[in-house]
């Protein structure tokens, strides 16, 4: 049967089944022909897309789940099962009652919800196949652009592409047997993020803004935050690999509140970093059980750039070392300039536990460093010309 007649003969199924009061008729509207297929009017019934569709829902395109009453599983307003999904413009897509809106899991499953598009429901993706680190690599790809609104939660492994202005009114979990990799240059999350189930995250911030604190129980999760802003901190019991290169967070970054094990490296190169009173700007205790030792390395960054809070806190296995130029660590306060300039100067509590390394680097100003060189350089010059002159 054709799709577009199978459309039709569904529709009118399913309006001859409400003027019989038939609850026991169940229907979807399915796209299994690999090439492309548009919705721009209502469509009052499930969606499923298969076999390689390509569904573009356009201009005041609406589909509203039939809830409980939904064909097969009865949990999804559009499933999409090796597919493509693509909403833009004004488009609606409205999950009945007890629906998820959007459901990904598949093998390969390619959402993009751009313009001024409008998700009213949970997006949800269990499961992930290979490559999800990568945007282009990845067979489970979500994308949140433009004016885009997801008025729910994402459960989601597979990676994830936020930018522009797009908003997200509402958490973002992962799933239990899924991965998930997050590309974020732009746009909001109003809720938390929550990562954990011993799985691996793959984040890169540039840009945006995440309202909620980012963490959770036992990850594993790689960060690369060179922009963007954390409202609420960064809080994980987990094992956190970070290089920080500008952006803002706020809140403090608070890691290994239990004894779990688990290692962190947090690089600092740049970057903004503030604390309220009752907040740790950097804690890490790493556990007794590790046979590994967690560390800080701090290059440059502003600290403290409104409050510092309690400062850091250092227990059990973790090193920490800092570089720049006139540091001095006196009775608990470590201050001086860091290697990019600025000003750094924090309080250091130490766990009855820690047993780390403590390092403190001073090294030359950039412009001494030069000058040495220069010196250095014009010393070998005159060392070469007096050889010369002997010579000749």
């Amino acid at each position: 049967m054709d799709v577009t007649v199978r459309k039709v003969v569904v529709a009118t199924l399913g309006v001859l089944a409400g003027s019989l009061g038939m609850s026991g008729v169940q229907a979807a509207v399915i796209y299994s022909d690999p090439g492309q297929h548009v919705i721009d009017g209502l469509v009052r019934d499930d969606v499923i897309i298969e076999q390689g569709a390509q569904l573009q829902v356009t201009g005041q395109g609406v589909v509203i789940g039939n809830g409980a009453a939904s064909a097969g599983r009865g949990v999804t307003a559009v499933r999409v099962h090796r597919g493509n999904l693509t909403l833009e413009d004004n488009a609606r897509i409205i999950a009945g009652q007890n629906q998820t809106a959007i459901d990904m899991t598949s093998y390969r499953a390619d959402v993009r919800i751009g313009g001024n598009a409008l998700v009213s429901g949970n997006i949800f993706s269990d499961g992930t196949s290979g490559g999800w680190r990568n945007e282009h690599t990845a067979q489970q790809r979500l994308y949140l652009q433009d004016n885009a609104v997801v008025a729910g939660e994402l459960h989601y492994s597979g990676h994830l592409i936020i930018k522009d202005n797009a908003l997200v009114a509402g958490n973002l979990f992962n799933t239990s047997s899924g991965s998930m990799g997050m590309t974020m240059s732009g746009g909001t999350i109003t809720g938390r993020i929550g990562l954990s189930g011993n799985n691996d995250y793959d984040l890169n911030i540039s840009g945006g803004s995440i309202l909620g604190p980012l963490g959770g129980g036992s990850a594993y999760i790689d960060l690369d935050m060179s922009g963007g802003y954390l409202a609420q901190g960064i809080r994980s019991r987990g094992s956190l690999r970070a290089e920080f290169s500008g952006g803002q967070i706020d809140s403090g970054i608070i890691l290994g509140e239990q004894d779990n094990g688990h290692i962190s490296k947090l690089n600092f190169t740049g970057g903004s970093f503030n604390a309220l009173a009752d907040d740790w700007l950097v804690s890490l205790s790493t556990g007794i059980r590790s046979h590994e030792s967690s560390g800080i390395d701090i290059w440059g960054g502003e600290f403290g750039y409104q409050q510092s809070g309690l400062g850091f806190f250092l227990d059990d296995r973790v090193d920490f070392s800092i570089h720049g130029r006139d540091l001095i660590f006196a009775d608990g306060l470590l201050s001086g300039y860091l290697y990019d300039g600025s000003w750094f100067s924090q309080a250091f509590t130490f766990g009855s536990n820690w047993q780390g390394a403590f390092n403190v680097h001073n090294v030359p100003e950039p412009g001494t460093l030069a000058l040495l060189l220069m010196g250095a350089l014009g010393c070998a010059a005159a060392g070469r010309r007096r050889v010369a002159d002997s010579r000749s």
